[in-house]
């Protein structure tokens, strides 16, 4: 009878230990893939950013032909414009983003000090924050367009 129960305890014992070193080959080899990417998909990553570039630009050119067109001024101060457009709505969105990661980090914070409920969030003014950011950062991405919500996100 004590013969068997070794046995079992010993088989017990061996399917924990391959149970074990399967999980962590397979979170390895998880963790591995991750990061990497083929030269194969790295190319097409590459060739999608360059074409988006050039899309973006060519529309920017026809708007700018476009308002050049129908005013009187001149196609110079056209581009200063869109360009002063562009760096404001630039500085908008890493002010949003600073915000947003400033808030997580408090979030987090006040939540790991055990603050579940809505009423201390409120007493702490994060939930207000919370919610003056999100109109900050639909307000942006509905001027710029959607291309700068896939960065909020």
């Amino acid at each position: 009878m004590s013969t068997n129960y070794n046995y079992k305890e010993y088989h017990r014992k061996i399917s924990y230990s391959r149970r074990q070193n399967y999980n962590t080959c397979v979170t390895e080899n998880r963790s591995q893939a991750k990061g990497k990417c083929t030269d194969r998909q790295k190319y097409w990553v590459r060739r999608s950013r360059i074409l988006a570039h050039f899309r973006r630009q060519s529309y920017e050119y026809k708007q700018q032909r476009k308002m050049t067109a129908a005013s009187t001024v001149s196609s110079l101060a056209v581009k200063i414009t869109f360009e002063k457009a562009k760096r404001t709505v630039n500085r908008g969105l890493c002010k949003v983003k600073r915000l947003h990661v400033y808030l997580s980090e408090k979030s987090k914070a006040s939540i790991d000090c055990s603050c579940h409920t809505i009423e201390l969030l409120q007493k702490k003014n994060l939930l207000q924050q919370w919610m003056v950011i999100e109109h900050i950062t639909e307000a942006v991405s509905h001027i710029s367009g959607s291309r700068h919500t896939k960065l909020l996100a």
